[in-house]
């Protein structure tokens, strides 16, 4: 048994925790009472922890909690030896394709399909409901910018990620005119990104707690890349 043993297992821990959380089986009060007390000791009688949500290793040190990690740093690579001045080295590849699709590109494709389905919907109007009235486009028209600007938004998007935490949380759905507000549960991820700040977003199927995500300029996918 190593000395990072007892972390990794208060780390598989913490995750079996979070996935209980979000899934239901225990409540808050439970959760925050079992991640205080996944605790580790280690050699030099210091106590650690994680933190709520991020899973960042936290070590008690002068009275105070201090972020740290109980794990080694990796070594490091040595640096590659350049060639001689007289011999010179193969001419380097060209860097690799922009990962994502163009954006200008992928603005007109659905810009094009949006005007198409909206189109739809307005010939269909004009065709089949009674007393058609040419004030009803406007409303057509209303939807179609709103869904083209959404669409832009979602494109111009570009982000990368890992998931700390998956939450079920109850949402506000709005009822038609004659019918009352609902409420539905909502699995939502918080992803941690390389900037320090989170994200939080619906979950997809198959998403889970370490999972690192990518968004590409371009593209409307939010894909995993692990």
């Amino acid at each position: 048994m190593t000395a990072q043993d007892p972390f990794r297992a208060a780390e598989a821990q913490f995750r079996l925790l979070n996935h209980q959380r979000a899934t239901g089986q225990i409540d808050e009060a439970t959760y925050r009472n079992a991640l205080n007390a996944l605790r580790v000791r280690d050699a030099q009688g210091r106590w650690w922890m994680m933190q709520e949500g991020t899973g960042v290793w936290f070590v008690y040190e002068g009275n105070q909690w201090v972020q740290a990690s109980p794990y080694p740093p990796a070594p490091q690579p040595p640096s590659p030896t350049p060639p001689p001045a007289s011999q010179p080295g193969p001419a380097p590849e060209a860097p690799p394709a922009t990962q994502g699709k163009s954006l200008g590109g992928a603005i007109a494709k659905y810009t094009l399909i949006i005007l198409i389905i909206f189109g739809l919907i307005g010939a269909a109007l004009a065709l089949f409901v009674k007393d058609f009235q040419p004030v009803m486009l406007l409303g057509v028209a209303a939807a179609a910018a709103l869904s083209w600007i959404l669409t832009v938004k979602s494109l111009s998007e570009q982000w990368e990620g890992q998931i700390v935490d998956l939450r079920m949380e109850r949402v506000r759905v709005r009822g038609d005119e004659d019918e009352p507000d609902t409420w539905e549960n909502v699995l939502f991820a918080y992803i941690r990104q390389p900037n320090g700040k989170v994200r939080k977003l619906r979950a997809a199927r198959g998403w889970k707690v370490g999972d690192y995500l990518r968004k590409s300029r371009g593209d409307t996918m939010v894909r995993k890349v692990n």
